[in-house]
């Protein structure tokens, strides 16, 4: 079955992420990029952000390069940005910010 989404303008969701200052918001995507102190760690995140994904049923591309994780979020039913991405930066960004802050991390 085929969820529905509501597209959103890059402005639209700049504004909607306005409390989330640390995502970078594209013309169709919206990203981040964190470092954590070391591999495990930073695979120990990524396992926080699938449970997260599973839940909201929105999930976002992710790369990771030993202690550096990238998450690039947008919906690809519409190959652009939805109500569904904001959430789900509203539901990871608690997580982000708790990791980093505990690892010793740091956000570019």
């Amino acid at each position: 079955m085929s969820r529905s989404f509501k597209p959103l303008t890059s402005a639209e969701v700049k504004k909607r992420l306005q409390k989330h200052p640390r995502w970078r918001v594209g013309k169709n995507k919206i990203t981040i990029k964190l470092e954590f102190a070391n591999f495990v760690e930073a695979f120990a995140f990524l396992k926080k952000v699938a449970k997260v994904a599973e839940e909201v049923k929105h999930h976002p591309n992710i790369y990771n390069s030993y202690k550096i994780v990238r998450l690039e979020i947008f919906t690809h039913d519409i190959e652009g940005l939805s109500t569904a991405d904001v959430r789900l930066v509203q539901e990871l960004d608690p997580l982000i910010h708790d990791s980093n802050r505990r690892k010793g991390g740091k956000i570019d």
